[in-house]
């Protein structure tokens, strides 16, 4: 580009008041989709998932050593679901 020249870039948040994940008995893999923290407690308990995994650690339904706590935005995570 020989000029100058202006960028306008605009944002659309998306609500996601009903958050589902299909599931299936095995692993899955999902990524945050919420723009803040936002427990893991407020979506699996003990009757949906096993364990939740991430690099920087791990989250069990009623663990009293968890090491993560919450879905953070830019952060991938690896769910264990039951059947």
């Amino acid at each position: 580009m020989n000029t100058a020249g202006t960028l306008s870039i605009t944002e659309t948040t998306i609500s996601f008041s009903n958050f589902q994940i299909s599931t299936y008995s095995n692993w899955v893999l999902i990524g945050c989709p919420f723009q803040t923290p936002t427990p893991f407690s407020t979506y699996f308990n003990t009757t949906s998932c096993e364990v939740i995994k991430n690099f920087d650690g791990y989250w069990m339904p009623n663990g009293t050593m968890n090491s993560i706590q919450n879905l953070e935005p830019g952060k991938g995570y690896f769910l264990k679901l039951k059947n």
